[in-house]
């Protein structure tokens, strides 16, 4: 600050405008600069209860979801007026090295220009601009020591780190985005044309907790025509308490009058149907078996079906596709953390590729037509 602003940091602290224990720092002119975290529930509502004119937000790669970001320009609501009288056009301002995947929302907002969660093109296309900045463009200010460490990073990290760009998403990649994208995308379907389907399974994958940071819930819906094929309806998905995802999924059960809601017999499958049945006694419930097969080998045969062309999204998934594009034929569950939506997405097109219809009275299914 010294440099751009000489004589302003000693000023302000002379002054007493800033206040170490708010993070606050308030400029001559009386402008506020509010310093806060997004890591947590607190700090979010700390953040989120106030206006603002401009918004700066470091290393945006570490958020996986766009939602705390469309939250945020949601504050973006003050029109402050300049000393020519012009107002301050309010912003936001964003920084990262780019992320691993191109399915981050980073490259879908600022590179593919269209809007993260919908898919759709940007509205106000002109807003979304970017500035590409390298360290060698910085290089004066920078230890040689750090550019030629840079230098020598694998291909994909120097890609990423040196020249700022985003990783390819094809390196041992189990699904690929052109399986469900462009023509493979089909409208939404309405709940009301739910008759279009010969069976349509809610299948629940559920968290160990409900804590900011642990995994969340996988809901998804799943319908089949007769054809086979399966038709990806619904992402009922988020993090949870039990009554709640209990209740998330009994509602898209009925919602899309399903013949059955699909949970894992062999990991906390009674307490689930249990959570379930509790709040619903109506609903038919079905445990599906695994045999203790991993999450990768379990997703192999559906990920066939996809390359095959037998599953389709009507609509757009943002959070589920970029979990099925980030899933690697090396997965690991202490490195990648646990894919709640794709657990899910998995049991639902499992089950519904085996021609096995259980009954209404909540028969046991056993999973064995793509493993054997």
């Amino acid at each position: 600050m010294n440099v751009v602003y000489p004589g302003l940091w000693d000023e302000l602290k002379r002054t007493g405008k800033i206040n170490e224990s708010e993070m606050t720092i308030e400029l001559p002119n009386g402008a506020l600069i509010l310093f806060a975290g997004l890591d947590d529930s607190t700090r979010q509502e700390r953040i989120l209860g106030d206006e603002y004119s401009t918004i700066f937000v470091n290393e945006v790669s570490q958020f996986r979801d766009f939602d705390i970001i469309q939250k945020l320009i949601t504050r973006l609501s003050l029109e402050l007026p300049m000393e020519s009288g012009k107002p301050l056009t309010p912003k936001l301002f964003l920084d990262c090295n780019p992320p691993k995947s191109r399915k981050h929302w980073t490259y879908r907002a600022f590179k593919q220009g269209v809007q993260p969660i919908s898919g759709e093109p940007h509205p106000r296309a002109h807003e979304w601009a970017e500035i590409h900045m390298n360290p060698e463009d910085n290089a004066e200010n920078i230890a040689s020591t750090y550019l030629d460490d840079l230098q020598n990073l694998s291909v994909h990290d120097r890609k990423r780190f040196l020249e700022g760009e985003w990783g390819l998403d094809t390196e041992n990649a189990m699904f690929l985005e052109q399986w469900w994208s462009g023509e493979r995308r089909l409208k939404r379907v309405d709940k009301d044309d739910w008759q279009r389907f010969k069976r349509i399974v809610v299948s629940v994958d559920p968290a160990g907790s409900s804590k900011l940071g642990s995994d969340e819930t996988g809901i998804i819906v799943v319908g089949q025509d007769d054809t086979n094929d399966c038709f990806v309806l619904e992402d009922c998905s988020g993090r949870y308490q039990p009554h709640e995802w209990g209740g998330r999924a009994i509602k898209a059960y009925w919602d899309w009058n399903a013949t059955e809601i699909i949970v894992e017999a062999d990991y906390g499958g009674e307490m689930v149907k249990n959570t379930i049945t509790a709040i619903d006694k109506a609903v038919n419930v079905v445990p599906i078996k695994t045999k203790g097969k991993r999450k990768d080998v379990r997703a192999g045969p559906v990920a066939t079906q996809y390359e095959q062309g037998h599953v389709w999204h009507c609509g757009s998934f943002e959070k589920l596709e970029g979990q099925l594009e980030e899933f690697k034929i090396d997965w690991n569950r202490n490195r990648d953390g646990s894919p709640d939506r794709l657990d899910a997405l998995v049991w639902a097109i499992t089950v519904l590729i085996v021609n096995e219809t259980p009954g209404r009275g909540g028969s046991q299914g056993r999973v064995t037509g793509l493993w054997g």
